[in-house]
């Protein structure tokens, strides 16, 4: 078909006899269809994938949870027809998070560190996020604290503390972390009281 000026090219595709319209890709896929690049040996083609599963493993880092640690599960979502679930809620609602956490005083979490990328959908954001939504104050006791006053506030915890005092090596903090953890707690008791 050739373009003539002021005219656009329009290409006809067609699916077991019915015309379709695709206007991007997830069109196409919708359809159950697909495409292959010239640079399929560079990008990563696997022969004995169908297209489909070609296309859906070139895309995994864009899945929602698909990123770094969440590889593993994405692969597994786009082979075998999963669906990928935040971790830490999966697991909240195996547990029945919601039902057993409701009318307490003070739920407290916890993690080996508490930065910024606690911020983003681990366990310490996870518990908060549902006591908050149950109007329940939740606290954290950590290894080691990295996060301000603000984004405590905004991950949800009333409070947070490391167990571990300042300045203590690690061999220390593992020979007495029983002794550390009960002190944090009583300093989180007696604040929160």
């Amino acid at each position: 078909m050739k373009k003539s000026e002021g005219q656009d090219l329009k290409k006809q595709v067609f699916v077991e006899g019915k015309e379709v319209n695709i206007h991007s890709p997830g069109d196409a896929i919708k359809q159950g269809l697909g495409f292959l690049t010239e640079e399929r040996r560079k990008s990563g083609f696997v022969p004995v994938f169908s297209i489909c599963h070609n296309l859906t493993l070139c895309m995994l880092d864009k899945l929602p949870g698909g990123g770094a640690a969440g590889g593993f599960g994405a692969g597994c979502a786009a082979l075998l027809g999963g669906t990928l679930r935040s971790g830490i809620e999966t697991v909240l609602d195996t547990v029945d998070f919601d039902r057993r956490a409701a009318g307490y005083d003070l739920i407290v979490t916890g993690e080996g560190r508490l930065d910024s990328q606690s911020l983003g959908g681990k366990v310490v954001s996870g518990v908060a996020g549902r006591c908050r939504a149950l109007g329940v104050p939740a606290a954290a006791l950590v290894g080691a604290l990295a996060l301000k006053p603000d984004d405590l506030a905004a991950l949800g915890l009333c409070s947070a503390h490391s167990i571990n005092p300042a300045g203590v090596s690690f061999q220390d903090a593992k020979t007495h972390a029983a002794a550390y953890y009960r002190d944090a707690l009583v300093k989180l008791l007696e604040e929160m009281s």
